[in-house]
């Protein structure tokens, strides 16, 4: 690949690393749901885990609803069955009991109902267990100042005092992620603020006091950044741990007796649920599909009564996930901004491709080995796409330029090179590398028609050219065939090198197999169609000489041609020259035979004689060159 290629794709990996930069800090609310199939599977491959054998929750579903709809009981249920349900846990020993229902007053019908939950509220307190109700934020927009107002339980429920928390406020349906902390209003004294923990933050606090645990230094744990919220570490769903998930009616016997009013538990009865929830934290809300009080998570739809338990487990069991900071997270995805440009100038391109697909595999299964243990969630999005954009951005390019640049040198070599061996060219690009200009070891061969101003003066012009076309036409394929290159026409000749275009190990013997292949050529292909055509067979010369070449285009800007030029071109068109005196259609010189080395034995080479060059003190010696099996068509 080009140096400039080289480096303006190392700009264009820049550019990539600098918009992900960008996209981190100022929209990383773009690439969240990028991740979510990245953290869906890394749920799945680590496994569904119980949660805490001390986290409970009961859920009314449809069949809880019809099970009191058969005792003329309807939905929403009385809250004095909430109430009994509240007592029935605290007898059972259940130190916390999270309400993920609003018994705000407008939903209330019934006074005597909230004053009966509000005595089962101080009841269960009174037996050492905390009650936490459900309170929401209600804002309201007026012009452009937005007021915000607590929405808790009735008065007759509140004068009880339980514990609040905030139920769910993301919209409903979507992908639950985090955990609100919590939220402030300016209900204080004198307006001051005051924090309203979510029903799950509040439950640990609770507990926290219970169990004598540092509150502030565990939620800190959770949220290390101070964010004001934490991710949940899901555990289980009620198919795969059913243990932990209660049918709201085995509260109430006497509903699964088809007995309409309320009773006395029986002692096997209440044994019963003391054996499920002593000393367990209960969380109440609704598993009713009707409800549409759930979320997406992890482990697909849950609940809103789920998701808070999970909140609440995560934080019970200090199984944070620590989401991953901006260091060490943009400094490595600089690396490996830095490694998909080193990716993409890899050749061939499948060897980066592939490379490519086996560091992101390796990375993947880095960042998930991550979150497994020790529970980091690094941005997984960020940092593959850190690998892979500046990688396709990359490759894209240099491939478009090298693309551009293989027509370019196909269109140019395919002028003077076999098919063969422009491939080889196109495969290894740096065989016709030859800059401004380049000097390479090469033999050229002339070739020239003996009497064609005699032959051609005697033909119509269309005749003339069709003649020398049907001729080139031939001979050029041995040279071709051999890898020779076809520099130039010259009228009724031709000018060709071997390792002058393309470097040869050994052109000598491919030029001297090119030029006797050219003589037979000539005798058995192109002398019968002159027949045909009423032409008048004609001979050829052919001159070799091996040397020091100049290779490089030349010409104007509008008018250049790949050449060479030097002492040995003259050279080798004077030895074309002398074919005429020596009588031979083939002649080479000294150099050419020297350059064969051993493989000369193999020729029917023989000394003609030696001619004085300008500029060299040694005369040049001249050899003749036959086909043994056919050496009389070697005569001129």
């Amino acid at each position: 690949m080009a140096k400039g290629t080289v480096w303006k794709a190392f700009g264009l990996a820049l550019l990539c690393y600098a918009l992900l930069w960008w996209t981190y800090h100022n929209h990383a609310d773009w690439l969240e749901p990028l991740d979510m199939p990245a953290r869906n599977f890394y749920y799945e491959v680590r496994g569904q885990q119980p949660l805490s054998e001390r986290v409970k929750i009961v859920g009314y579903t449809e069949n809880t609803l019809s099970a009191f709809a058969d005792q003329k009981i309807f939905f929403p249920l009385p809250r004095g069955w909430h109430g009994l349900a509240l007592k029935r846990l605290a007898d059972a020993g259940a130190k916390v009991v999270v309400f993920d229902i609003l018994f705000s007053a407008e939903g209330s019908w019934d006074e005597d109902e909230d004053k009966d939950l509000g005595a089962a509220v101080k009841y269960a307190q009174d037996k050492g267990c905390t009650v936490v109700l459900a309170s929401a934020i209600d804002q309201v927009d007026q012009g452009q100042v937005k007021i915000k107002s607590l929405v808790g339980p009735s008065p007759d429920i509140m004068a009880a005092k339980p514990l609040l928390g905030l139920s769910n406020a993301i919209q409903k349906l979507s992908y639950k992620l985090d955990e609100n902390v919590g939220s402030t209003l300016p209900l204080g004294t004198d307006g001051a603020d005051v924090m309203y923990y979510s029903q799950a933050v509040t439950a640990f606090k609770a507990i926290c006091e219970q169990d004598h645990r540092d509150f502030a230094a565990e939620l800190k744990r959770a949220d290390p950044r101070g964010t004001g919220r934490f991710e949940i570490n899901y555990c289980t769903t009620a198919k795969t741990h059913p243990e932990s998930y209660v049918f709201y009616e085995t509260l109430f016997p006497e509903i699964q007796d088809g007995e309409p009013d309320q009773r006395e538990l029986k002692p096997a009865e209440q044994e019963s649920l003391k054996r499920i929830f002593n000393n367990d934290v209960v969380f109440i809300g609704s598993r009713a599909s009707a409800d549409n009080d759930y979320f997406l998570t992890p482990y697909g739809q849950m609940f809103g009564v789920e998701t808070n338990a999970q909140a609440f487990d995560t934080l019970l069991r200090g199984r944070f996930i620590q989401p991953s900071s901006q260091f060490p997270t943009l400094p490595f995805a600089a690396v490996l901004a830095l490694l998909a440009w080193g990716l993409s100038i890899l050749r061939p391109i499948a060897k980066g491709a592939v490379t490519a697909v086996v560091v992101f595999i390796l990375l993947a299964v880095g960042l998930m080995l991550l979150f497994i243990s020790p529970r980091v969630d690094t941005t997984f999005t960020t940092l593959t796409a850190a690998l892979l954009f500046p990688f396709i951005v990359c490759t894209t390019y240099s491939g478009v330029l090298e693309e551009l640049g293989r027509r370019q040198l196909k269109g140019t070599f395919s002028r003077y090179l076999s098919d063969e061996m422009v491939a080889q060219v196109l495969a290894n690009p740096s065989l016709a590398d030859i800059g401004g200009g380049v000097q390479r070891k090469a033999v050229v061969l002339f070739s020239d028609i003996r009497s064609y101003s005699t032959i051609s003066e005697r033909m119509p012009p269309d005749k003339v050219v069709d003649m020398l076309n049907r001729f080139f036409g031939k001979v050029a394929e041995s040279i071709l065939n051999r890898r020779g290159s076809v520099d130039k026409y010259l009228g009724d000749g031709l000018m060709a090198s071997f390792g002058g275009m393309i470097p040869l190990d050994n052109p000598a013997d491919d030029a001297i197999d090119a030029a006797l292949d050219m003589i037979r050529v000539l005798y058995d292909k192109v002398h019968p169609e002159m027949k045909e055509l009423g032409i008048t067979p004609f001979k050829i010369g052919v001159g070799l000489h091996f040397g020091d070449v100049i290779v490089g285009t030349m010409g104007h800007a509008r008018r250049s041609d790949l050449t060479m030029i030097g002492d040995t071109v003259n050279l080798a068109s004077r030895v074309e020259g002398m074919t005429k005196e020596y009588g031979w259609a083939v002649v080479i010189t000294r150099d050419v035979v020297d350059a064969l080395g051993e493989k000369a034995k193999q020729y029917d080479i023989q000394l003609v004689g030696e001619t004085t060059v300008k500029g060299r003190e040694q005369p040049v010696q001249m050899y003749r060159v036959v086909d043994p099996a056919r050496p009389e068509i070697y005569r001129l």
